[in-house]
């Protein structure tokens, strides 16, 4: 618009406004009101401060709204068991050199992410050893200090359970394949627990179904430039023969790896029930 034309609406603009006689003692201004308006005179100082309030109000409820969305976003997870919610560095058993170098490790990969650093990490190693305790320790861990991380859990048998049956534990909803990518995708932080158990625990050079490999590809090929730990009893090289190249490959970016290798299995001996 030219500066011909702006002029003219505000000479219509003011044209429709007069000033009073009263004056804002906040302000030291003049009210103002509109001819042929009933409402009362008004002082634009007031009114523009009223303005800016209202929207720095809606500005907060809409943050604070965004915040308690990512810091309950952990309720979106899939679990195998309910307990595995409980499970924190706090409770994690140190019981032999493996458990306290891989819970320092754990700590670390905790502090790398809250950071703000993208990380792939592979908990490997036989069941019963604290992956999936330490994996969920971590999501604990950074949404006590953060509200602003959205973490979810995944136990991907579950998942995959839950799809074939077409249900979600957490709603009435049907969960779908669209649904479950959509989930991992837009967490900041994501952990796959029990990867391949789907498997067979025993058959580790087994390939898995194409249905299944269409479900993980779908979920990794989403986790580009964002922290994602996952727990398996097969390691790298079994899982790129299990699933595909091109699944691992993904995995390995910025990839960590803690091995599980030496501890026995905490829930045949009493140490911590319920976890893995």
């Amino acid at each position: 618009m030219s500066m011909q034309g702006t002029s003219k609406i505000l000479e219509q603009l003011m044209s429709l406004t007069s000033e009073t006689e009263e004056i804002c003692s906040k302000h030291d201004c003049h009210f103002i009101e509109m001819k042929g308006s009933p409402y009362p005179p008004f002082c634009p100082g007031c009114a523009e401060e009223s303005t800016r309030d209202k929207e720095e109000k809606v500005i907060k409820e809409r943050t604070e709204q965004s915040l308690a969305y990512r810091n309950n976003y952990l309720r979106h997870s899939i679990y195998a068991t309910t307990d595995t919610k409980k499970c924190t560095f706090e409770n994690y058993k140190v019981v032999d050199d493996e458990t306290k170098r891989n819970k320092a490790a754990a700590l670390k990969i905790t502090r790398h992410i809250y950071k703000g650093n993208a990380i792939n990490v592979l908990m490997h190693g036989v069941n019963g050893t604290g992956k999936t305790h330490l994996s969920m320790s971590i999501l604990n861990k950074l949404r006590e200090h953060s509200k602003d991380i959205k973490c979810l859990f995944i136990s991907m048998d579950e998942a995959l359970r839950h799809l074939k049956w077409g249900y979600d534990s957490h709603s009435t909803n049907v969960l779908s394949e669209m649904d479950l990518r959509k989930r991992c995708a837009e967490a900041d932080v994501l952990v796959i627990d029990d990867l391949g158990a789907e498997l067979g625990r025993l058959k580790k050079d087994v390939q898995a179904s194409d249905w299944s490999y269409k479900v993980l590809n779908g979920i990794v090929s989403t986790r580009s430039n964002k922290s994602t730990i996952y727990t398996s009893n097969l390691n790298m090289k079994e899982i790129a023969q299990a699933f595909d190249g091109r699944i691992a490959s993904r995995m390995m970016a910025n990839q960590v790896t803690l091995n599980f290798e030496q501890t026995t299995d905490k829930r045949i001996n009493g140490i911590q029930e319920g976890t893995e």
